[in-house]
C-alpha cells in the first residue's frame, strides 16, 4: 500500500471514529429520555406503549429529538475531522438530507448515507479551503462560499441516485425490523410484569 492510499486509509478511519464519538452522547441522552418517558406508558395491542402523562411526553419529544439528531452529528462529525471547523456545517446539512424525505423521490440513505456524505463534505471541503480568493472573500469563504459549494454537488449526487437510495434502505430495513420487535417483547414483557404484580404480589406493588 503506497503512502498515499495508507493517509487516505487513516484519514478515514480517523474521521468514523470522530464522527461515532460525538454522535453516542446524543444518542445515549435520547434513548434514555425514550426509555423514561416509555416506563409510565400502558401497553396497547397494536400501538406499543401509549403515554398519556404530560411530563413523560415532553421527556419523550426529548428523547426523539435527541435520536433524530444522531445521523445529521455523524455526518457533521465525520466531515469535520476532515475538513475541520469549514466541514462542520456541510456536513451537517447533508446528514439532515440524508436522514430526511427530500426530493422527488422522497430519498432517505440513513447511515449510510450519514457516512458517505460525510466524507464527500469533508473532502470537497477541504478542497475549497485550498481555493486562493482575494482578501475581501476571505471572511465569508468559511460561512457563505464553502458550506454553498460543498452543499450542491453532494444533494445532486444525493438526489440522482434514487437506486442506491432504495439499496441503503433495503438494507436498514433488517435493522429496523430487529427494533420493532424489540419493542414488541419489550411491550409484553412488561404487561406480563404488571399482571404478576397485582396476581401475585411481585415486588413493586
Amino acid at each position: 500500500m503506497s503512502d498515499k492510499m495508507k493517509a487516505v486509509k487513516d484519514d478515514l478511519v480517523k474521521a468514523f471514529s470522530t464522527g461515532v464519538s460525538y454522535m453516542m452522547p446524543v444518542v445515549v441522552v435520547g434513548g434514555i429520555c425514550l426509555a423514561l418517558s416509555l416506563v409510565g406508558g400502558e401497553p396497547v395491542a397494536g400501538k406499543g406503549m401509549v403515554v398519556t402523562n404530560p411530563f413523560l411526553l415532553n421527556l419523550g419529544a426529548i428523547g426523539s429529538a435527541g435520536l433524530g439528531m444522531m445521523i445529521p452529528v455523524l455526518a457533521a462529525y465525520i466531515s469535520y475531522s476532515i475538513a475541520g471547523k469549514p466541514g462542520l456545517t456541510p456536513g451537517l446539512i447533508t446528514g439532515f438530507m440524508a436522514s430526511t424525505p427530500l426530493g422527488a423521490d422522497h430519498v432517505v440513505t440513513g447511515f449510510l448515507g450519514a457516512m458517505l456524505l460525510g466524507i464527500l463534505s469533508g473532502y470537497v471541503a477541504k478542497w475549497v479551503k485550498t481555493w486562493k480568493v482575494g482578501k475581501a472573500l476571505m471572511p465569508v469563504m468559511p460561512i457563505l462560499i464553502i458550506p454553498i459549494v460543498v452543499d450542491l454537488p453532494c444533494w445532486h449526487a444525493l438526489s440522482v441516485r434514487a437506486d442506491w437510495a432504495d439499496w441503503c434502505r433495503h438494507e436498514m430495513a433488517g435493522v429496523d425490523a430487529l427494533q420493532y420487535a424489540g419493542q414488541q417483547r419489550y411491550c409484553a414483557g412488561l404487561n406480563s410484569w404488571r399482571h404478576g404484580r397485582v396476581r401475585y404480589g411481585w415486588p413493586g406493588q
